[in-house]
């Protein structure tokens, strides 16, 4: 029996036997290809921040964090409003949730909210109408956050309340419009998806959005509010055509379950908008890459 590493004696020319190292013999091995593999990678994620660094700097430095801004704006102007805003949505964002603290992009959403809202109010008697009827929050808080802590929609809808009672504000001896919480959702899709759900059911009144977000989350705002009432429109019409199409009433079939079809308010179909919103030269770059990152998801997802 050879031992492992062991060499090999081969007959070579002229009968005389040559050395040869066994199979697992160390000078067989690729010595240290697998390390300078590990150095490799680890230079060329180094390197790779290093540009991303340097390429935000630049952006910075240029002033072309506007533009960053706008790639992802939706002008207010390229809009069809056929009618005004029934209520403001405003959509969540990271916050403190134990000090109940909105951060900047937050309080940049809430504090347009309340300029809108205090314009609306203000200007409804030229127009014939008291304003906007609401304005919705919507905004969870993550897994990670303990139970009992405030939700975004919480920490907005305070703020909403602080800014308007504030000592300067024009509309502190007005009375606020009405505040709706939504506090389940965590991502834009499911902020689209819990709203409606909610608003359908149990604000009939209620059909046209004017949604509040920074510019640079206008864009998949807009579109992941569109694709989903589509989606909604799909849902409800395939189940209005199955009820109507097996004529169930009541307990038609003996199962104890009832078959209803989606009423005329459940049915009207939602309107969306996206408020004006100014740049914000405050706006962190990676809110600017996390947006390039979730525009790609959503599309590959085809959630736009």
């Amino acid at each position: 029996m050879k031992r492992r590493g062991a060499t090999t004696a081969v007959a070579g020319k002229g009968g005389a036997d040559q050395l040869r190292p066994g199979p697992s013999s160390p000078s067989t091995r690729p010595a240290g290809r697998s390390g300078w593999r590990r150095l490799l990678l680890f230079a060329v994620i180094g390197l790779a921040l290093a540009a991303l660094v340097s390429f935000n700097s630049w952006l910075k430095v240029a002033g072309l964090s506007q533009w960053q801004q706008d790639v992802f704006a939706v002008e207010a102007d390229a809009q069809t409003v056929p009618h005004a805003p029934d209520a403001l949505l405003v959509l969540g964002y990271c916050a403190d949730h134990a000090r109940r603290e909105p951060t900047g992009p937050l309080m940049a959403r809430v504090q347009l909210a309340v300029n809108l809202s205090c314009e609306s109010l203000r200007s409804g008697d030229a127009r014939g109408s008291p304003g906007y009827a609401a304005v919705v929050f919507s905004g969870g808080a993550a897994p990670r956050i303990p139970l009992g802590q405030a939700t975004e929609a919480d920490v907005m809808s305070e703020t909403f309340s602080r800014l308007w009672q504030s000592e300067d504000s024009p509309c502190k001896a007005l009375p606020q419009p009405r505040h709706i919480l939504e506090h389940t959702s965590s991502s834009t899709l499911e902020n689209a998806r819990n709203t409606l759900a909610m608003l359908a059911r149990e604000e009939p009144d209620i059909r046209r959005l004017h949604l509040v977000t920074n510019r640079f989350h206008q864009r998949r705002t807009l579109k992941t509010f569109e694709e989903q009432e589509r989606r909604r429109q799909i849902a409800l019409q395939q189940r209005k055509d199955e009820v109507e199409g097996i004529a169930l009433a009541g307990d038609a079939d003996g199962s104890g379950r009832t078959f209803r079809a989606p009423s005329d308010a459940e049915l009207r179909p939602f309107e969306f908008t996206i408020a004006r919103v100014p740049h914000d030269p405050h706006v962190p770059q990676l809110d600017f890459w996390r947006e390039v990152a979730a525009t790609v998801l959503y599309m590959a997802r085809r959630w736009i």
